[in-house]
């Protein structure tokens, strides 16, 4: 979750747990709503993990940094990509700040 630096509300929330404090409801209706948007598709409702429960800032940052430093590993060719190719496409790379050209798609 987010909330942007100018909206009056900002201050009032640091972590998750700062959500459901101020605004009671919050987080049950966004996990609702994640749960069971592609019902009406006839598909089945969405499973998460962690016990239903929304993780905190420091867990959050703690998966984007890992993610992040597997992807870096992956990009710079560090690690082997094993089922994946690597095939060029224009994007900016977080790795090197500059501009490479790296796409993802399993054979």
């Amino acid at each position: 979750m987010e909330v942007a630096t100018d909206d009056p509300s900002a201050s009032l929330v640091s972590d998750i747990d700062d959500v459901e404090k101020h605004f009671p409801g919050t987080l049950t209706a966004i996990r609702d709503w994640f749960r069971d948007y592609k019902i009406p598709d006839g598909k089945p409702a969405n499973k998460f993990g962690l016990g239903n429960k929304a993780a905190s800032k420091d867990y959050a940052l703690k998966v984007i940094t890992e993610t992040n430093e597997s992807w870096a590993k992956l990009v710079t060719r560090s690690i082997s990509p094993g089922e994946l190719s690597l095939l060029y496409v224009f994007v900016a790379s977080l790795v090197r700040r500059k501009k490479q050209k790296f796409c993802l798609f399993y054979r």
